[in-house]
């Protein structure tokens, strides 16, 4: 049976995001799949904007992508040719806004796969991840109680984080969580899954989300990360949109969907109390979205934060 390592302890000592005006290091096979000119290919030989132009259906039915978007520092499950996350790659993501910004692509494609989008939430909101109108005829195949894509959206949460995207990580999340209250429990994703994106959206990042109990192997960080998060999201209103969400992949026409597993991760059921703590979790989930700030002047612009609002939300 196959049994996930431990997050790396590289991971307690991670650079802050900042933007680098040296060049990344090229010499690994992962950055150069991430940086132009795209010397870098996966083990079947695609390029990052390959795989990015691949339809709805591919990215569907093909299970060995997601490792190559969305790296993590331990090893898959499913693909024994996944790229893991060395300390060189992950300071690489941290200090480079090149990096990121192509990570964010890869966000942003797969936001459209799973039917959702970076927008407003809505008049005089904020900018965060929203369902968008091809969430009827694409989510249907995923918002379900038991589905592979479950394990890839955990991927994702927590990719991005230590790669340094945490506003995207922590939008997702948000829009995971007010997904099952505007739309209901039944028929939703089960408790097992939102307990995974939790630990992946707000478990320090040097646990990784198959570790333990929520806050025994984390020294109680778990539970501390979560409440610290909802406490200091602002009540600012941001109002621009980086371009490069828009149009960044050409839509390709969908097709339905048959149901598959993949084997990632090891996601076992909850027990009784957390799966309680889970469901008043979402119940009391608040319309909040936190800050990403504009990182750097050769960077590019992301969200603009303006002064904030009078009163909260």
């Amino acid at each position: 049976m196959y049994h996930r390592p431990s997050a790396p302890t590289y991971l307690r000592h991670l650079p802050p995001p900042t933007s680098s005006a040296d060049a990344p290091p090229t010499t690994s096979a992962l950055l150069r799949f991430y940086l132009p000119p795209y010397t870098g290919r996966d083990h079947r030989g695609r390029t990052l904007p390959q795989i990015l132009l691949l339809p709805d259906r591919d990215l569907e039915f093909l299970h060995d992508w997601i490792q190559w978007l969305f790296p993590l520092p331990e090893s898959s499950a499913y693909s024994p040719f996944a790229p893991i996350l060395t300390f060189t790659d992950v300071c690489a993501f941290r200090t480079s806004a090149d990096l990121r910004n192509a990570l964010r692509r890869s966000f942003a494609r797969v936001l459209e796969f799973l039917g959702f989008v970076v927008g407003s939430e809505g008049e005089g909101e904020g900018e965060g991840v929203v369902r968008t109108e091809r969430w009827g005829r694409n989510a249907k195949f995923w918002w379900r109680a038991r589905d592979h894509n479950h394990l890839r959206i955990t991927r994702v949460l927590r990719s991005l984080r230590v790669l340094g995207l945490d506003w995207e990580a922590q939008v997702l999340w948000m829009a995971l969580r007010r997904a099952k209250v505007e739309l209901g429990e039944r028929g939703a994703p089960g408790e097992v899954s939102y307990k995974f994106w939790r630990r992946a959206a707000v478990r320090r990042v040097w646990v990784a989300p198959e570790e333990g109990s929520d806050g025994e192997e984390e020294g109680g960080d778990g539970e501390e990360r979560e409440e610290e998060e909802t406490e200091t999201l602002p009540d600012e209103e941001m109002t621009e949109v980086d371009e490069e969400w828009e149009g960044i992949v050409s839509e390709d026409e969908r097709t339905e969907k048959d149901e598959d597993e993949d084997g990632d991760e090891d996601e076992t059921d909850s027990d009784d109390e957390e799966a309680d703590e889970e469901k008043a979790e979402a119940k009391a989930v608040v319309k909040k979205t936190p800050t990403q700030k504009t990182e750097s002047k050769g960077e590019i612009r992301t969200w603009a934060k303006p002064e904030a609002r009078s009163g909260r939300r």
